[in-house]
């Protein structure tokens, strides 16, 4: 470890093998990871970005062992707010995140080429979206085509 001994606590930039595999290289406050940091863990996913008090928090990147990836924020220990996920099949879905699910507005962009673009709730299509043809989803399940519903005045 290297730092600034203050008040018995060490401060500064640290390297730490811990007992479970985990490597963390980065920056470490009054006995917390804290700051811009990486964790390598055992499993091999390796997650880079901001720290709070231990805990994966604020704007990152992580890359898992089966070549998915995922960059944007973290909050809560887990993807939450705005991002970017690359899935290793090559579909991307860019958008919101809540409790480490698609839940908001997104665009996922398929391997294929098709797109679909509109509300996400718990990972499924969910509300007003646009694909091959408008139209509203409910639950992942396409309900009717734009076309068929009445105008809103």
């Amino acid at each position: 470890m290297k730092g600034v001994l203050t008040y018995n606590k060490i401060n500064g930039k640290v390297t730490i093998i811990f007992t479970n595999g985990h490597i963390y290289e980065g920056e470490w406050i009054d006995e917390h990871i804290h700051g811009q940091g990486k964790m390598t863990y055992a499993n091999g996913n390796i997650y880079e970005g901001e720290w709070k008090e231990n805990n994966r928090n604020g704007q990152c990147k992580m890359t898992f062992v089966n070549g998915d990836m995922y960059e944007g924020e973290y909050n809560d220990r887990t993807m939450n707010g705005r991002g970017t996920f690359i899935f290793i099949n090559g579909n991307i879905y860019d958008g919101e995140w809540k409790n480490g699910k698609k839940d908001g507005q997104g665009r996922m962009t398929y391997a294929n080429g098709s797109v679909y673009e509109g509300g996400w709730k718990e990972n499924e299509k969910d509300g007003y979206g646009r694909s091959v043809e408008d139209g509203y989803w409910e639950k992942g399940v396409f309900m009717e085509s734009v076309s068929q519903l009445p105008l809103i005045k």
